[in-house]
């Protein structure tokens, strides 16, 4: 046991000695002789590293292009929406508008064909009626629209504060 236990250590000695020898042989040459010599011996290593490090790069950058085109997409779609929802706001504003004005109309050629004698009166009071009617819906749609502005995110990009870069690779 014992002659199997020193050739052990014969032998670890030996592998002990041989890396002291490569080390010194490391520290004795320059650092360009070294590193020269390791792309001698790795070139084709170093060259799929390289080509794989390339690749990586334009994919990364693709997939940044393609979250960055998918943001914008949303965003286009969520003003899109915003504006759809405007719009059938101001067209419905615009008919209940519509609506009364047709109503004024009739009630004043009613009481004109009617031959009413307090008709600058009559016609006043309706078209007073008519005003305050007017305003009491603007103001209502105005109050529903602040409250869904201020319950809406915060727009990107609307006071210049979103910077957008992009870079074609």
């Amino acid at each position: 046991m014992s002659a199997e236990l020193d050739k052990l250590i014969a032998e670890s000695e030996a592998a002990i000695k041989r890396l002291d020898a490569i080390q010194q042989r490391k520290q004795g040459t320059p650092i360009w002789q070294r590193i020269t010599r390791h792309f001698h011996k790795n070139s084709s290593h170093l060259i799929n590293v390289m080509l794989a490090g390339s690749v990586l790069a334009v994919a990364l950058g693709r997939l940044a292009q393609k979250h960055e085109h998918q943001a914008e997409k949303d965003e286009w779609e969520q003003q899109q929406q915003r504006l759809e929802a405007e719009k059938q706001r101001i067209e419905h504003q615009a008919a209940t508008v519509l609506s009364s004005t047709e109503t004024l109309v009739k009630e004043l050629e009613a009481a004109a064909a009617g031959q009413r004698r307090d008709l600058p009166s009559f016609v006043q009071q309706q078209v007073s009626a008519w005003r305050q009617q007017t305003l009491a819906q603007q103001q209502q749609q105005l109050d529903g629209s602040l409250a869904a502005a201020a319950a809406a995110p915060g727009e990107a990009g609307s006071d210049g504060s979103k910077g957008s870069s992009k870079v074609m690779i």
